[in-house]
């Protein structure tokens, strides 16, 4: 009997055994093999209609990927989107691809624009913002520290800080300039931050709402913590030759407000 019962317990542990391999074979096809860096390839392809709208395309399969293009305004991830790319130039973009099993990367591709959008040079808004075409040292902005309420929030549906404003007693809140360059980088430069390298365009949503889209930065004070990476949108208010109104949505509702003036001290 006792024979009986040894031989019962190492049949009933071989088959956890065999099972417990069967099991690890399975969670390893599951999670699928590592990316070769040489497997990582982009499609870039222009518009039919539109010479400087393009579409980029992750050709990596069963992978995703973050793209990664400073110059062309791009931060976006996943296997593909569209990007209109104002500025006749060559691109560098870098693309990092992850699967189950992880990520590799960033591999570093470049493509080129062969035409300058004719309509840059006469659009209002980017000549409004950065000084246009005839202006290649830029426009800068300065939050304005001479009204009442420059910097504060307010609910999601105001147009103003109906909460909350940063006044005189907090002089460090209005220390920030922005200068905004028109040009195939679309540089945004900051006094905060003069060595960082940030990007930022227009982007009109379905509604037909402006926001201003800034890579990498954020205005001044609060919004998030000041933990700004990625591309992030503010509702454009109101920009006239002097006044930049923008306006940055938390996600629990609270609006933060930035009134600026391209004002000299």
């Amino acid at each position: 009997m006792k024979n009986k019962n040894i031989y019962k317990l190492g049949i009933l542990s071989l088959l956890v055994v065999v099972i417990a391999s069967c099991s690890e074979d399975k969670a390893d096809r599951d999670m699928g093999s590592l990316i070769n860096p040489n497997e990582v390839k982009i499609s870039v392809t222009p518009d039919a209609n539109d010479a400087n709208l393009f579409h980029f395309k992750l050709l990596t399969p069963e992978s995703q990927a973050l793209f990664e293009c400073s110059k062309a305004q791009i931060k976006e991830s996943g296997i593909g989107f569209t990007k209109k790319i104002l500025f006749a130039d060559t691109y560098e973009i870098k693309i990092t691809a992850y699967n189950k099993a992880g990520y590799i990367g960033p591999v570093t591709t470049s493509f080129t624009v062969g035409t300058t959008d004719p309509t840059v040079c006469l659009n209002e808004n980017f000549r409004l913002l950065t000084g246009g075409c005839s202006q290649p040292e830029g426009k800068t902005w300065r939050l304005n520290d001479e009204v009442n309420g420059a910097i504060g929030c307010g609910d999601n549906g105001s147009n103003n800080n109906n909460w909350w404003d940063a006044g005189p007693d907090n002089p460090s809140a209005f220390e920030e300039d922005l200068t905004f360059i028109l040009n195939s980088s679309m540089q945004v430069i900051s006094k905060k931050n003069p060595g960082q390298t940030s990007g930022w365009s227009f982007y009109k949503d379905s509604y037909g709402v402006t926001w201003l889209e800034l890579i990498d930065l954020n205005p001044g004070y609060k919004v998030e913590d000041n933990q700004i990476t990625g591309k992030t949108r503010y509702k454009l208010f109101e920009l006239t030759e002097d006044v930049l109104h923008i306006t940055y949505y938390e996600a629990n509702g609270t609006a933060w407000h930035y009134f600026y003036t391209s004002k000299s001290r």
